[in-house]
């Protein structure tokens, strides 16, 4: 029963990030500023707390594959950058409130 349950999750894992790696061809993720960036996002970060966690897998380099390392490295960079931080929430707000 253990062994079918680990198939399954390694299978399952293996297709998620093919899926992923697929989706991006070129490597490099475009902000739309949609929900579709929310979901992107949490799931690199979901991403990235599973790799802190197992030995051996590079969570930069599968930010990499996702195509948001640059956004996240810019995104931790400009952190305590007051005007850079209310600029991009008023970007998002802006754009939410034009496509309602």
């Amino acid at each position: 029963m253990k062994t079918k349950k680990s198939i399954f999750l390694i299978f399952l894992s293996m297709v998620l990030f093919l899926l992923i790696s697929l989706g991006n061809t070129n490597y490099k993720y475009v902000l739309s500023y949609k929900f579709m960036d929310n979901i992107m996002f949490f799931l690199g970060g979901i991403i990235e707390i599973v790799a802190s966690i197992v030995p051996g897998i590079s969570g930069t380099a599968l930010l990499m594959v996702m195509g948001i390392y640059d956004i996240v490295m810019e995104m931790i960079s400009n952190i305590f950058d007051v005007n850079y931080v209310i600029n991009n929430i008023n970007l998002l707000h802006d754009k939410v409130n034009a496509t309602d």
